[in-house]
């Protein structure tokens, strides 16, 4: 489901040069440079250890780093564009929008300001949960698994407004569906 909605977007994407190889990778999601193998699925990976859509990974709430792989993904996926044979043009602005190259394109400034601006409010909205669910512990549940159950379940919209509204109830709930896991 999460690769259909991530195909749905790319094509959307007007250059068809671009849209052609973001299909491609998405498609077949996997670096054909090394032999290393994904621990996990392109949509149970987080974007990030913390900030960045950190509630979607289902290895037990966390990044695990690889090292099996010589370089970060950011390294990686520019590797892996220039392998496939993505235009140049875009493989610039990926390396812009991880600050491996300076900026020289707009498209390279518009993706690393709004990777910039969803990692901070990732990891704001993500700190302010776990510091709200730090008791789910005693109930045995790990505060990061008791967060990402919550936001599977209910979104994190909903885990944000609990969080607003209720500190008892966000945790309530975060409880509720920990225990559901262990049962």
């Amino acid at each position: 489901m999460c690769i259909d909605i991530l195909q749905s977007v790319a094509k959307g994407i007007g250059k068809e040069s671009y849209r052609r190889a973001v299909l491609e990778i998405l498609g077949d999601p996997r670096l054909s440079f090394t032999e290393a193998k994904p621990l996990i699925e392109l949509c149970q990976a987080p974007a990030a250890p913390r900030k960045h859509h950190f509630f979607t990974d289902a290895v037990s709430g966390g990044y695990r780093a690889r090292d099996d792989w010589y370089l970060s993904h950011d390294y990686a996926v520019v590797a892996e564009l220039a392998r496939r044979g993505a235009p140049d043009e875009l493989i610039r602005v990926v390396s812009e929008a991880h600050g491996l190259a300076p900026f020289s394109t707009l498209e390279g400034l518009i993706v690393h300001l709004a990777d910039s601006a969803d990692a901070r409010f990732g990891e704001f909205i993500q700190g302010a949960l776990l510091s709200k669910l730090r008791d789910v512990e005693k109930e045995g549940c790990s505060v990061y698994k008791a967060l990402d159950e919550l936001v599977k379940k209910k979104g994190l919209k909903t885990a944000v407004q609990l969080m607003l509204q209720s500190i008892d109830k966000l945790a309530e709930e975060a409880k509720k569906l920990c225990k559901l896991q262990t049962e």
